[in-house]
């Protein structure tokens, strides 16, 4: 494995730099707040609008300790990137810069690249209907480029992704949402599907809060169920804040995860 250099922390510095000017320069014009798909598990089958650019950008540590080794993921920064084609459809990109390995008695070794890079959609396909219990729902599909990716990330194969996402609206202040979908990784020919459900709550004066169950489930592998919680901020209607943690449920889930971002959207 390679080591961490530090022309890879200045890369990291750089975008998070260039992300709080656009901060600035971006203004509180439109009438309704944003939506986002972090930091929760479960992906909001809100679009953006048309003609708008909504960037969701944030960093997630996970840790699972093996005896005296922990094994660690780290994603600082993974971001996703939106624009709203119509009202009811919107392309997605999906780029991170991950360090995967191990720490023992203070020594670290990761790996540290970019993964593949993600394209895909999302598209509204049904109205949520109360009266009935009938949710709100939204279709995204993803497709991962085995090549566009560094060295030690690539695939060998590109992947696709789909996710069904719903959500209902309990009362005026909580939603409920879930998601069903699979996937596959470009190294192993195994689907596994993803399942999701979140309880989402405004607190008011611009905090919300979420307690979320989500889960794996490989065709021939043990189920991975993790839960987290978490709390966001909306600055203006085009800034949100957001931090999170959580922890596995099954013994082949990570120990736990911590993650912290903003999203914005243009004026």
């Amino acid at each position: 494995m390679t080591r961490i250099y530090i022309c890879d922390m200045k890369k990291i510095i750089l975008l998070f730099l260039l992300s709080a000017f656009t901060l600035q320069s971006w203004a509180q014009t439109m009438t309704v707040p944003i939506q986002t798909d972090r930091p929760d598990q479960t992906e909001s089958p809100s679009t953006v609008p048309a003609g708008h650019w909504q960037v969701e950008l944030g960093g997630y540590f996970q840790s699972d300790k093996v005896g005296n080794i922990n094994a660690d993921v780290i994603s600082t920064p993974n971001i996703l990137t939106k624009y709203g084609i119509s009202d009811n459809f919107e392309f997605r990109l999906i780029t991170e810069l991950s360090s995967q390995g191990f720490r023992n008695d203070g020594a670290v070794d990761y790996t540290t690249g970019l993964t593949p890079v993600i394209v895909g959609m999302k598209v509204n396909i049904l109205k949520e209907n109360r009266k009935k219990f009938i949710p709100k729902l939204s279709l995204i599909g993803h497709l991962g480029l085995a090549g566009a990716a560094s060295e030690k990330f690539q695939t060998k194969n590109m992947f696709p992704q789909f996710r069904f996402l719903m959500q209902h609206t309990l009362t005026d202040k909580t939603a409920l949402s879930y998601n069903i979908g699979a996937e596959l990784y470009g190294n192993s020919p195994e689907l596994t599907g993803i399942y999701t459900l979140a309880l989402a709550r405004d607190l008011g004066n611009g905090f919300g809060a979420f307690a979320e169950l989500y889960g794996y489930f490989p065709e021939h592998s043990d189920w991975d169920h993790r839960f987290d919680a978490g709390v966001t901020y909306l600055v203006n209607r085009n800034i949100q804040l957001d931090a999170s943690g959580g922890f596995g449920i099954t013994e082949n889930a990570p120990d736990y995860f911590i993650s912290a971002g903003v999203s914005f959207r243009s004026k």
